[in-house]
């Protein structure tokens, strides 16, 4: 199923079906069985971060009671999205930080430019990304003040936001998104989280 791309006057969407999302889904979980696993067994991954000895309880308890939740760091994060899109394939780039591993799905670019946003689009965009919508599929936006730094930014060009000059970075944490932007012509980037909304 393709991946949706929508632009209007004010933000960038970026919709992954049900199906993507649960590819990328199942690759999460192995990963995170795999860290959580070692986690458990000797309170670290792969030499990296050491967990401190409340923590590594901690962990052990979640093991004995049957759940898979690894470590990530304070913030949460560990994984971060990064779409690629041409007029035919949308890239979904998925990648680990801390197993240093990724993992690509290649879907058909579904692309859409709307002069003026749309009822639905207005109400997906009111929630946090990435969000599940009724219809399962996985949003991600840049709108609001952060599409307002984009528009600034000296190496953005708005009608080209769909083609492969620019790669998105979504990068969760939990306290939000970050949002960064690369121009690949120029080799340049910007971050274009809006802090304040976290």
């Amino acid at each position: 199923m393709p991946i949706k791309s929508i632009k209007d006057k004010s933000s960038i969407v970026f919709a992954l079906s049900a199906d993507v999302r649960q590819k990328l889904n199942t690759w999460r979980s192995a990963q995170d069985a795999m860290v959580f696993q070692e986690q458990v067994l000797t309170g670290e991954f792969r030499g990296k971060q050491k967990l401190s000895a409340d923590v590594w309880l901690i962990v052990k308890e979640m093991h004995k009671a049957g759940e898979i939740s690894p470590y990530y760091g304070a913030s949460g994060g560990g994984y971060s999205y990064q779409l690629q899109i041409t007029p035919d394939i949308t890239t979904v780039h998925l990648y680990n930080s801390l197993t240093d591993e990724f993992f690509d799905v290649h879907e058909p670019s579904d692309i859409e430019i709307q002069t003026r946003i749309s009822r639905r689009l207005r109400a997906l965009l009111s929630t946090r990304s990435p969000v599940l919508v009724p219809e399962e599929w996985m949003l991600f936006r840049i709108s609001g003040r952060e599409y307002t730094k984009l528009l600034v930014w000296p190496y953005w060009k708005d009608a080209v936001c769909f083609t492969s000059r620019y790669r998105y970075h979504f990068a969760g944490t939990a306290l939000g998104m970050a949002v960064q932007v690369i121009d690949l012509t120029s080799d340049q980037d910007i971050d274009v989280t809006d802090y304040a909304d976290w």
